[in-house]
């Protein structure tokens, strides 16, 4: 029995991953082997990505079933060079029109500091640098749970 394409890739990985395993290796080596993985899933997705364009040159159907669930193509769009000062006014602007008002009192239910960065969480979704927060004084554990998670690694750059 011939194996498909997609059985040998999986077959690959689950071979490299019993070398990985059996492996002795001393610091050097284990740089290096996390290296070329890095360098690997690189080469993966460059690979990924010539294959889906080769599949939607010759694919024209928008949406079909595989054995494997249902396959939608869309058009993809990207969104480049925003005015992020600009959009920030009219978002606050749009923001502090929000708030909640009781009809009765006229008072305001919502703080308007508080409405502004709920708004901005809703359509921005920022997520907090702390670089930055810790250049201005501002502890980050005073403001969110910090949980150890392990340890990290970050590699030498990948050699062309």
């Amino acid at each position: 029995m011939t194996m498909t394409l997609a059985e040998e890739l999986r077959a690959s990985m689950d071979e490299l991953s019993l070398l990985v395993e059996r492996a002795d290796l001393d610091q050097e080596k284990t740089i290096e082997v996390l290296c070329a993985i890095r360098d690997c899933r690189a080469d993966l997705a460059i690979v990924a990505g010539e294959l889906e364009q080769k599949f939607l040159a010759t694919n024209p159907a928008r949406r079909f079933q595989t054995p494997l669930g249902e396959v939608e193509i869309k058009k993809a769009k990207r969104y480049t060079h925003w005015d992020d000062e600009g959009l920030m006014k009219v978002v606050v602007a749009r923001a502090l029109d929000e708030r909640a008002m009781d009809p009765e009192t006229g008072e305001m239910l919502e703080p308007g500091w508080q409405t502004v960065a709920r708004v901005i969480s809703e359509c921005a979704r920022p997520s907090w640098r702390l670089t930055p927060l810790r250049a201005r004084g501002i502890d980050e554990s005073e403001f969110c749970e910090v949980q150890e998670d392990g340890l990290s690694m970050r590699l030498p750059p990948r050699q062309n």
